[in-house]
């Protein structure tokens, strides 16, 4: 079995100064591409929010946005990735899922994951410069277990979303459309002037 994973930039995302908001039209495009090389089924979304800053504005937009663009179907496939979790234990997981479910903003999205909440994370750069063995190897085992039930979800999950009847597909075909209208306007336009300018020339000639 092949997994292909599809990084989307992060929706209202916010770099460095050199590295300013991004433009959701180019992330939208990374998923037109998509439909270009002919990638048309997702098994699962995955939503990101980082257990540091809890869920923010932009979390819920980015949401609505794909709510908006691929239809209401999506619920089905999604799911929501906690990151940043290497140091949770099982208690404390229980609670971060507890909160999310019980936040005034986003309970209403808790049907919306119907694959669940799952969690992720990575070993510090701080523990590997410094040298802590111990919580080296404690992050590092919490990891691998987030990652094979990650894994062993993707491949539990039967019924993919079709991206062919999403919206965002409709928007895809309408702007090839939009393009090629334009392009027919801009040769009509050209042939128009030429036309223009054999007038002008024959005008010329028949007042010489």
């Amino acid at each position: 079995m092949v997994i292909n994973i599809i990084d989307g930039p992060g929706f209202f995302e916010r770099g460095t100064q050199d590295d300013p908001l991004r433009d959701n039209a180019m992330i939208f495009e990374t998923i037109q591409e998509c439909v270009k090389r002919e990638i048309t089924k997702l098994h699962i979304f995955c939503f990101c929010i980082a257990v540091s800053n809890g869920i923010i504005t932009e979390d819920i937009k980015t949401i609505e946005l794909f709510k908006e663009y691929f239809g209401g179907q999506i619920d089905s496939n999604s799911c929501l990735l906690v990151t940043t979790s290497e140091n949770l234990n099982e208690e404390r997981r229980a609670k971060i899922k507890q909160d999310i479910w019980e936040d005034t903003k986003f309970s209403c999205y808790k049907h919306f994951f119907k694959q669940g909440i799952y969690f992720t994370g990575a070993i510090e750069l701080s523990m590997i410069e410094d040298e802590h063995r111990t919580l080296i190897t404690s992050q590092l085992k919490t990891i691998c277990k987030y990652r094979e039930i990650i894994i062993e979800k993707l491949f539990d999950s039967k019924i993919p979303f079709s991206i062919s009847n999403a919206i965002i597909s409709e928007i895809y075909r309408e702007k090839k459309n939009t393009e090629q209208m334009i392009s027919t306007l801009e040769n009509k336009l050209e042939d128009a002037k030429n036309n223009i300018e054999m007038l002008e020339s024959e005008l010329k000639n028949a007042k010489k």
